[in-house]
């Protein structure tokens, strides 16, 4: 299974958040490549980043759609003045809506979530 997280970043100082999702992508590859099912090839976590020059609302995470073979899911993340922090603190902040939105899709196509995702 492949993961894509492409993103809508609202300012330049968004531009670490892409970074630190590229990072935390490579460090599920070797577990999503391990989940094998028929249902769907791709999941797509879609994140919406607030910045500088605007916002998306509240964090939240949307309930998954499927559409052919793939699942897809946004996050949205308010702005936590990413120019600020460290690629740490931006992982530390990505993390959890990103295996949530993960474990969620997963469910909804019926897919057992890894140990890891947990």
């Amino acid at each position: 299974m492949h993961l894509e997280i492409p993103g809508q970043m609202r300012g330049p100082e968004c531009r670490s958040v892409a970074k630190g999702a590229v990072v935390f992508r490579k460090s599920l590859e070797s577990t999503l490549a391990s989940v094998e099912t028929s249902a769907v090839s791709r999941v797509c976590i879609i994140l919406r980043v607030a910045g500088s020059l605007g916002d998306f609302g509240p964090d939240m995470i949307s309930s998954p759609t499927v559409d052919g073979d793939t699942v897809e899911c946004e996050v949205v993340l308010s702005d936590r003045g990413w120019a600020a922090l460290s690629p740490e603190d931006i992982l530390v902040i990505l993390s959890p809506p990103i295996r949530e939105a993960l474990r969620r899709c997963l469910n909804e196509v019926g897919v057992a979530v890894p140990d890891s995702l947990r």
